[in-house]
């Protein structure tokens, strides 16, 4: 018996030795850094400054990689058969991680269950309600009335935010959407400045813009509390609609299997890249917020979104766009 506690006790000291060892070593070579979307989006940009400060925080080089296609999911299967061994991560979006669970339900080719574990939030941003200019109505509620007495509003969707915003802001406010599929934001939103549709939800990066130089008119956010850059604009829930709080957001994702040492060296040097002016400034100029924490904050916030989502797609019947 002796010898066998003996024996426990010298693997036991030896996992913690090579945890240890691990941590102090990791990482001794460049980092590849997924983005599951193409060159060029608020997605990519952010991704890009993050990853620059976290070379500088880790002595190593993060490398770029965009794998976009399929919403996402192309990017996530290349991380999903990736080695947890900490050298490649992804930066994810509520899309990617807490959407197309159940939006692709049973056409997703790696387990959306096992597949993953959160390594940190980087940044939050709350969706938007904008119309054209000149509709005539100055809030939700006269929204609400117009829409009623049209029988009906035109609402842009480009993503597949976008579509599930305006799929609960039907059964919320017990109005009937006739949603126009556009092939990305941009499109929308042009239609929409031009006046070709009525009204969109967006995300607070791509149509702060154009709220701030008058070509959209922004209604309210979808935040839980109201958007610094818009203090004067309302939240859904104060304009009547209650429990109606959705929010982009963006962070970053590992293998599942990835050892916890490297798991909270990566966590530690995100939430430093958090702290940098130039990191702040680049979230404060897509409309975002920084919102750094530890891997099991933001398990438990994707996990709720992933609830929340799944939630309206089952009972809207919402499909891929």
């Amino acid at each position: 018996m002796k010898k066998l506690l003996l024996l426990i006790s010298f693997i036991l000291n030896s996992l913690a030795f090579s945890g240890a060892t691990l941590a102090q070593t990791y990482p001794n070579k460049p980092i590849k850094m997924i983005i599951p979307f193409s060159v060029g989006g608020s997605t990519d940009i952010l991704a890009r400054v993050i990853a620059q400060k976290l070379s500088e925080n880790l002595g190593q080089q993060v490398i770029i990689e965009n794998k976009g296609g399929a919403n996402g999911l192309i990017g996530m299967d290349m991380l999903a058969k990736s080695p947890p061994d900490g050298y490649t991560i992804l930066f994810c979006t509520t899309s990617t991680v807490s959407i197309n669970p159940s939006l692709y339900a049973g056409n997703i080719p790696y387990d959306p269950d096992k597949a993953f574990i959160e390594v940190g939030l980087a940044a939050t941003a709350p969706n938007i309600l904008v119309v054209n200019k000149d509709l005539p109505v100055k809030n939700v509620k006269e929204l609400i009335e117009l829409a009623k007495k049209r029988g009906s509003l035109n609402a842009a969707s480009g993503a597949t935010m976008h579509l599930l915003n305006a799929k609960l802001f039907e059964s919320k406010a017990d109005v009937q959407l006739t949603i126009i599929p556009y092939k990305g934001t941009g499109p929308a939103l042009i239609d929409l400045v031009g006046g070709q549709v009525d009204m969109m939800f967006d995300q607070m990066t791509t149509s702060l813009p154009f709220v701030q130089d008058g070509r959209l008119r922004a209604l309210a956010v979808t935040s839980a509390k109201r958007f610094p850059a818009l203090k004067d604009t309302p939240t859904m829930v104060e304009s009547g609609l209650p429990n109606f709080v959705t929010n982009s957001w963006w962070g970053i994702i590992a293998p599942a299997g990835i050892s916890p040492e490297v798991l909270n060296k990566l966590n530690a040097s995100l939430n430093k890249a958090l702290t940098d002016p130039a990191v702040l400034s680049k979230i404060t100029s897509i409309g975002g917020q920084a919102t750094s924490g530890t891997p099991k904050q933001f398990t438990d916030l994707a996990k709720e979104d992933r609830a929340r989502w799944g939630q309206i797609i089952k009972a809207n019947n919402v499909a891929p766009e």
